[in-house]
């Protein structure tokens, strides 16, 4: 894995890849679009993927007949309801986080809104671990775009070159090759991070530990849950 780069810092998206907020996401979605008597097309359902609460109200509303307004309301109050109490980790982050604590600068990038990002973490256990978060809220372009990936590198001190990105999803692995980012692509659907330079299954891959404890010295772990691999 990326045998000639040493990253001085790294960047992660939250939802799909730290916290399994996509099904938590799904239901929440399927609730509101029952609530108002449609359904969505499956290129629809690909256009929503790591996209803004905005541009998934625009699709839903689009599709329902409704104010976007109306929709990014009713799609918050549901979800952060959700949110309490229901937020899982995703296997191998908790351990893969705590083995990088203190040894690198790390950071969230993630399409979420501010206060649904700290929220996320929180509820998840994993907001200590870093020393920054970057949301749809705080660039004034979210992801594709590379804003927030620049604006996180700013903040840990560390150029966007010598930063390693971890994405779920094409969208927000456009963003991070943008910033000029290398990325490990883990996909939490059927859709490729096609522009990764790496793609693993999960966050405790052997080979994704194994790389990171020879080059930051990072502790190995075992996950408490690791999946089968196909």
């Amino acid at each position: 894995m990326l045998p000639d780069f040493t990253p001085r810092a790294l960047v992660f998206d939250c939802d799909g890849l730290l916290l399994d907020t996509e099904s938590l996401w799904n239901r929440t979605q399927q609730a509101v679009l029952a609530d108002y008597g449609t359904t969505l097309t499956d290129e629809q359902e690909a256009a929503i993927m790591g996209t803004t609460l905005h541009d998934t109200a625009t699709i839903i509303a689009g599709a329902a007949g409704r104010s976007v307004e109306q929709v990014k309301s009713d799609v918050s109050e549901h979800f952060t309801r959700s949110l309490h109490g229901s937020i899982e980790v995703m296997p191998g982050a908790r351990e893969l986080l705590a083995s990088l604590h203190g040894r690198i600068p790390m950071a969230v990038a993630s399409n979420s809104s501010p206060d649904e990002l700290q929220l996320k973490l929180e509820e998840g256990g994993l907001i200590g671990f870093f020393d920054s978060l970057h949301s749809a809220g705080s660039v004034e372009r979210p992801k594709p775009a590379p804003d927030m990936y620049l604006a996180a590198a700013r903040d840990l001190g560390v150029e966007p070159e010598h930063c390693l990105a971890f994405e779920d999803s094409p969208v927000g692995g456009r963003a991070a090759k943008a910033a000029g980012m290398r990325l490990v692509g883990i996909p939490s659907t059927a859709l490729p991070v096609d522009v990764a330079d790496v793609q693993v299954q999960w966050l405790c891959d052997p080979r994704l530990i194994e790389y990171l404890a020879d080059r930051l010295g990072a502790v190995p772990f075992t996950a408490e849950e690791t999946p089968d691999h196909d």
